[in-house]
């Protein structure tokens, strides 16, 4: 055991079992010793995971409607998430304990509750909400009853409840009474208890019978023509003196004579009623005007009436004498003076003053379109003191417009101005819908530096865009790359603003992840030139790694790689070794490097003082003898001093003068001066000079 808890079953196995682990990591040592030699070790890392916290779906449940809370315990170890298993229900927040229900179904609906801590098995738990159904309460609709209409039974959809309000002479019939009521409309309530009981309310009203009320007519000539009575309320008789047809209503004056007669009008059923009225037949005609209220210069042409037809109208304003037309916007604002004449035996004249003012107007000021994400605003019409309706009208009064409640598109807004020349208008308020962006990249993740191209999907909506890459960078291309060259985790998020200039943000969570890169790096020791069979220790001294595999540049040596953290291997023959480590991590990421090693014995050069170059295989060739040199140089020299050969050599035993000149001759025979200079494998330097004998006779 090096650090953690855990008990090792047997100590000397290699397979032993292990016991009591403790929650995270728990290091142990597998070691193998054959004194007098060095040990063997290797590690392992053995994680461990607590179980999670025991699942409760909470008690089942009974209810009503199609809502519910659910009632399961809270993880201490590991999350939760709650699934249906039968029925139906939509689950408002599927990781909470205590999430909200919806659109539940009539009957068993089934939840259950998992908590989970991987890799442990889940706890499961389940819970059963039953949906009972609400009783329809629903009354039926009656039509506006008469005030004489005898009592009658309301009825509802479910039989069994409880009626209640004014009338009801019976709760439990729902006997309702049109005079016990009296005249007006009443609610009526519907209640059926229980558990899953339910109310309804239903408007009754009680009208009044029918109004005969006769239209009156103050008098007329008696050699006028026969007019034709009126009342509130079609359908009726009429009777009296003078009448000449009972249904139509007709009254001939010239029949009736001249005098006062009383007229009925009597209208028939349950709702029926009767007037009377006095009809004056005259010799002298009634011209008195009917006063008309004051009249809006946008108002529509309407006719002036008198006591009696037939006369002529004129004055400002007038468009049909013969029916008494007129026209508002024709008389202009001002008071108008009209005058209506009746000719003939019956005849008389009268005067009227007319009141045209100005109509208010209750155009609105027009809104240019705004974002969905506006600031609420007040909208603005030509006269103020009206009244604002639509959606996204929160204050009728003052007109304030939410956008964030509108709709998106065109939203119709009305505002109207009470009062006798009020007015009313319509503007349309465009709410221009927030811009969607959508954004993915080539890759989420990789070994530092790391390099991703991101590519914005919906362009189309987005007349200008930026990037915030996560790392204080940012990038107005729809499709840009970017290099992460420190480890980490990078939240990515798009700022999109369409052709309207509504801006929309999409931000992605820790979407990028780069991995640190180790740095390879190798301690040797002994470093530099060492003799043949140094056994030489390397120990991998990377940063961000953890993974070791050398190659120590001696293939024939039968122990060439090795894959722990620190080894060693020895140097049987001189040469210029170079070793390789790859260091790596867990998350793939790896790193190359290599160092060399010089192994070499002290140099030796023999020096030769006589050659023969005559072509008999027979020392034809002036050279030295070396081992550990990895370079060597030689200049030969005339008994003048000049220079006339040179070579030089990068290994042992390949070099040498074969007494010929730079310029291809052949040399004299004679004495020469040479000056030598070798470079040994432990970097040591040797300086030589001499005279060598060139014979070429045989």
């Amino acid at each position: 055991m090096i650090s953690g808890a855990g008990t090792i079953t047997t100590p000397s196995s290699p397979t032993s079992g292990v016991t009591a682990l403790g929650v995270g990591p728990n290091v142990f040592q597998w070691t193998i010793a054959n004194a007098p030699c060095p040990s063997s070790t290797d590690q392992v890392t053995i994680t461990g995971v607590a179980a999670p916290t025991v699942a409760n779906a909470g008690p089942d449940q009974t209810l009503c409607g199609t809502t519910a809370t659910l009632a399961g315990n809270t993880p201490t170890t590991g999350t939760g998430l709650w699934t249906l298993v039968s029925g139906a229900g939509t689950i408002t927040t599927p990781s909470s304990e205590t999430s909200g229900l919806s659109g539940l179904g009539i009957g068993a609906n089934v939840f259950q509750w998992t908590i989970d801590n991987a890799p442990c098995t889940p706890s499961t738990s389940t819970v059963t909400i039953t949906i009972t159904p609400l009783a329809d309460a629903t009354i039926t609709s009656v039509a506006p009853i008469c005030i004489g209409t005898a009592s009658f039974n309301l009825s509802a959809a479910t039989a069994g409840g409880t009626w209640t309000g004014t009338g009801i002479t019976s709760g439990a019939s729902g006997t309702f009474d049109p005079a016990t009521a009296g005249l007006g409309t009443y609610t009526i309530t519907y209640t059926i208890s229980g558990a899953c009981g339910n109310v309804d309310t239903a408007l009754v009203t009680v009208i009044p019978n029918d109004d005969a009320t006769i239209t009156p007519i103050s008098f007329l000539c008696v050699s006028a023509a026969p007019v034709t009575l009126t009342a509130a309320t079609a359908g009726g008789t009429w009777s009296g003196t003078g009448i000449t047809s009972s249904s139509g209503g007709t009254f001939d004056p010239a029949t009736a004579g001249i005098g006062t007669y009383t007229i009925t009008y009597t209208t028939p059923g349950a709702c029926g009623a009767t007037d009377t009225a006095l009809v004056t037949v005259s010799s002298t005609s009634d011209a008195t005007i009917v006063q008309p209220a004051t009249i809006c210069v946008g108002n529509p042409s309407f006719n002036l009436s008198a006591a009696t037809g037939g006369g002529v109208w004129t004055g400002t304003g007038i468009t049909s004498g013969a029916s008494g037309t007129f026209d508002p916007a024709i008389a202009g604002v001002g008071v108008h003076i009209i005058t209506y004449t009746i000719s003939g035996s019956c005849g008389a004249v009268d005067t009227v003053s007319i009141t045209v003012t100005v109509t208010q107007s209750a155009t609105i000021n027009a809104v240019a379109p705004v974002c969905a994400d506006a600031l609420p605003f007040n909208l603005t019409a030509a006269t103020t003191g009206g009244t604002w309706s639509g959606t996204g009208i929160t204050d009728a009064v003052n007109g304030t417009f939410d956008p964030a409640l509108a709709a998106s598109g065109p939203n119709t807004i009305t505002y109207s101005i009470a009062g006798a020349c009020g007015d009313t208008a319509t503007q349309v308020v465009t709410v221009n819908a927030l811009p969607t962006p959508t954004f993915t990249s080539d890759i989420t993740s990789g070994c530092s530096p790391v390099c991703v191209t991101f590519t914005e999907a919906a362009s189309n909506t987005c007349a200008s865009m930026v990037y915030d890459l996560g790392d204080g960078s940012t990038s107005p291309s729809s499709t840009t790359v970017h290099c992460y060259p420190n480890p980490g985790t990078y939240s990515i998020t798009i700022t999109c603003t369409d052709a309207n200039g509504c801006v929309g943000t999409l931000t992605i969570p820790s979407m990028i992840t780069v991995f640190p890169t180790p740095v390879a790096s190798i301690s040797l020791t002994p470093s530099g030139v060492s003799p043949v069979n140094t056994t030489i220790t390397f120990t991998d001294v990377s940063s961000s790694g953890g993974i070791s595999v050398w190659d120590f540049g001696d293939p024939s040596s039968g122990s060439n790689t090795s894959s722990l953290t620190s080894d060693s291997h020895t140097y049987n023959a001189q040469g210029i070794y170079c070793i390789t480590l790859i260091s790596s991590n867990v998350s793939g990421c790896a790193d190359t490097t290599s160092e060399c090693v010089t192994i070499a014995d002290e140099a030796t050069i023999s020096t030769p003082n006589i050659f023969t170059p005559n072509d008999d295989g027979i020392n034809d060739v002036f050279y030295f003898l070396t081992t550990s040199v990895k370079e060597l140089n030689c200049s030969i020299y005339d008994r003048w001093g000049l220079k006339i050969a040179e070579w030089t050599s990068t290994s042992d035993g390949i070099n040498g003068w074969d007494g010929r000149t730079t310029s291809g001759l052949v040399a004299t025979d004679g004495v020469y001066y040479f000056v030598m200079t070798a470079n040994t494998l432990n970097n040591k330097v040797i300086n030589q000079t001499g005279f060598i004998h060139l014979l070429t006779e045989k």
